[in-house]
């Protein structure tokens, strides 16, 4: 590996991927931070790499609700890709898009997280999922006993 291809996988895994185990692999203990808003060391950097926001568009969610531009909880993902969001939580996408098939199957922990990433209030949250929920059970169409 060049070292060139060295601090890009440092950078990738610490920065997008924020896999604190990173700094153990790439960074010294005596690590010297040259931007003077950051520390020095790798706990600095540590700090420093949770503060961060997941995404930037996560910023744009509270807006929107706010302007009523998002009514249910699909309509976040016309602002922030699914994938974003599956991996932020350590959902595979497959199970992540089930899930919003049935949006019910959420965990309480995932969705309190999520409002966390959004800055909303959870219930702001469970109320897009609600009002998408009881549109969901309005569009299916239930067929009468023995029809086929």
């Amino acid at each position: 590996m060049t070292n060139k291809e060295l601090v890009l996988t440092a950078v990738v895994d610490v920065f997008n991927k924020r896999d604190l185990t990173a700094f153990d692999k790439y960074f010294t203990t005596n690590y010297i931070q040259n931007n003077p808003h950051i520390g020095d060391g790798i706990d600095a950097v540590k700090k420093f790499v949770t503060s961060l926001p997941k995404d930037f568009r996560y910023d744009l969610i509270a807006p929107m609700i706010s302007a009523g531009r998002i009514k249910h909880f699909r309509d976040v993902f016309n602002y922030i890709p699914k994938t974003v969001v599956a991996h932020d939580l350590g959902i595979n996408n497959v199970r992540f898009n089930k899930l919003m098939d049935n949006v019910e199957g959420f965990l309480l922990r995932d969705l309190f997280r999520l409002a966390g990433f959004m800055e909303v209030e959870p219930s702001v949250l469970m109320g897009l999922i609600l009002e998408q929920a009881a549109a969901d059970k309005k569009s299916k169409v239930r067929k009468p006993k023995g029809a086929r």
